[in-house]
């Protein structure tokens, strides 16, 4: 819904597919604005990895989460700028977060730029889609802590923001971080319900079943393989399921795949 009242899709649903992650944006992040932030985004944003250029930016993270109670927080999509089009922003009294979502594709634009040997006043502008949306946060709520989100598939998103960072792209203050889609399914698949009201199970329960079908249900080890040795033969993975995640390759039914 939140993606087609936003132009995401268009009126005859000609650019509607599976692999469109506009719509995986607005079904997932929209639902979760239903529910209060402890309970839906707060755990989810815990998961993110910093990077670690800014020694206090986890703890920091960490206290301005913790001061967000029920929705008292906004909550924005694909918001326009010179910068271009960053896919959500979260802003709350002192914290604000730009959130660049990608599930099949790759960033929209990129260069050759590396200012990991440069001095601040030296650095090379670049085209490339992170470092842009870091420096429209710079332009946006003067006073409040930054973060510049990238939440993709694992295997991808390790690359890219590693790659970002060491170039040197994102511009300071702000602070980089990753979610993958597979950490954001373990919080929503680990997380006690029982306290709960039945529409707000009711909510995780059908997040938890979104990621399962884009993919992004983690391999959490076999089970009943007790009595067999496993050697560094093939062997051949087939199953109900067309596809298991592992933390950096996708590995698909049929196939041989030998252990090292």
């Amino acid at each position: 819904m939140i993606e087609e009242l936003h132009g995401k899709i268009s009126p005859s649903g000609s650019n509607l597919t599976d692999r469109l992650e506009d719509k995986l944006t607005g079904d997932f992040f929209g639902t979760l604005r239903y529910l209060p932030f402890e309970v839906g985004l707060k755990p989810i944003l815990l998961a993110t990895l910093l990077q670690e250029d800014h020694s206090s930016a986890a703890k920091d993270f960490l206290q301005l989460l913790d001061q967000v109670k029920g929705y008292e927080y906004d909550f924005n999509f694909w918001v326009r700028s010179e910068y271009g089009e960053i896919d959500a922003t979260l802003e709350t009294e002192k914290l604000f977060i730009g959130l660049e979502m990608k599930y099949r594709s790759g960033l929209s634009s990129d260069d050759e730029v590396d200012n990991s040997l440069l001095e601040l006043e030296e650095r090379e502008q670049s085209i490339n889609q992170l470092s842009r949306y870091s420096e429209y946060l710079k332009t946006v709520a003067e006073g409040k802590e930054k973060f510049l989100l990238f939440v993709a598939p694992v295997s991808k998103g390790v690359i890219v923001v590693e790659n970002v960072h060491s170039r040197n792209l994102i511009h300071k203050p702000i602070t980089l971080g990753l979610l993958s889609w597979e950490t954001i399914y373990e919080v929503l698949e680990k997380m006690d319900c029982s306290h709960m009201e039945p529409y707000q199970k009711f909510i995780i329960s059908d997040l938890t079943d979104l990621l399962i079908k884009k993919g992004f249900q983690t391999f959490n080890g076999f089970t009943g393989l007790e009595e067999y040795q496993i050697t560094d033969q093939g062997y051949i993975f087939s199953g109900e399921e067309e596809l298991i995640s592992w933390p950096m390759a996708t590995v698909k039914g049929d196939l041989i795949y030998g252990f090292r």
